[in-house]
């Protein structure tokens, strides 16, 4: 069985993002409460943070932790080796994804995007719809990634999202975007989702410090 989702949520959750910056030259700016695209891009954002514009809102994430990072290399290493036979799918980790709305500039932890010969994943935001994004749920983005930013993937039409949490190695699926909702796919008895990108079932296990992600047989 599969949930909808409810709709779009009113606005981002901020609770992490500052409402003033300090800017490489040391001048300290106020961070302005909507912005459009080109205004976001513009901004002189410190560096070595990591921002992102949901709805014309800047929303600011704080640098992942140990285990965050742990299991996106995980992910990433499982989704490089099951899409190895489809050469043009690209995998890649904290890459800048301008979605088709216009006012929406993110950076999942990991997109999957279809890039023929002409195009280019080394210059500026991706201006494509990825065909799938990871997020890494943490008690700083899961406001975000279960409300403001899955509607947003859902409203650009990404097939399919995935958000994995690296306290206990809960997967949730998301696929099917219809009227910007997505439907949720409900786990098996044995605790593995179905993924229509990669046509098999998949589950993630916390094993103390380490991840392993699984299909049936493994």
């Amino acid at each position: 069985m599969a949930a909808m989702l409810k709709a779009r949520p009113n606005k981002p959750y901020l609770r992490w993002t500052p409402r003033k910056i300090k800017t490489a030259s040391g001048r300290q700016r106020s961070v302005p409460a909507h912005m459009t695209l080109a205004e976001f891009e513009q901004y002189p954002w410190p560096q070595g943070q990591r921002w992102e514009l949901i709805w014309g809102t800047p929303v600011m994430t704080p640098a992942p932790q140990p285990p965050h990072q742990s299991l996106m290399l995980k992910v990433a290493a499982f989704l490089l080796h099951e899409l190895r036979s489809r050469p043009n799918m690209r995998v890649l980790p904290g890459v800048d994804v301008l979605l088709p709305d216009a006012d929406s500039y993110v950076c999942p932890d990991i997109s999957v995007v279809e890039l023929n010969k002409s195009e280019s994943a080394t210059q500026g935001p991706l201006k494509l719809v990825p065909a799938l994004v990871v997020e890494n749920l943490s008690p700083s983005t899961a406001a975000n990634d279960m409300g403001a930013k899955l509607q947003a993937y859902a409203e650009a039409g990404v097939p399919e999202y995935w958000i994995v949490n690296p306290a206990n190695g809960a997967l949730a699926m998301f696929i099917d975007p219809k009227d910007g909702q997505f439907t949720e796919v409900v786990a098996d008895k044995d605790g593995y989702i179905r993924s229509v990108l990669l046509g098999k079932r998949i589950r993630v296990r916390r094993e103390g410090l380490d991840f392993d992600i699984q299909t049936p047989g493994r």
